[in-house]
């Protein structure tokens, strides 16, 4: 199984400000194409589908997919490694 990387907006750093780890996969250029790596070696990236909505960011995911409590159900299931952003 692969890691499990979800992105939440529940988070403030200094990359993504306020909005949290859903702007890492959105407008933040320089990480989001470190994602784009960590994501080519095999990591499944989501970001918070309710956030996206929220921050009016669906049209702007650079990066993974959107989503849903199922995959965070299923992550914390399934997967060998889970990281939260």
């Amino acid at each position: 199984m692969p890691a499990w990387t979800c992105v939440t907006s529940g988070v403030s750093s200094p990359y993504s400000g306020t909005e949290g780890g859903v702007k890492l996969t959105t407008v933040n250029d320089e990480i989001a194409g470190v994602l784009r790596e960590i994501e080519a070696m095999g990591v499944e990236i989501y970001s918070c589908g309710t956030c996206l909505k929220h921050y009016d960011l669906e049209s702007s995911l650079k990066v993974g997919k959107r989503g849903t409590t199922n995959h965070i159900v299923e992550g914390l299931q399934d997967f060998d490694k889970v990281v939260w952003v």
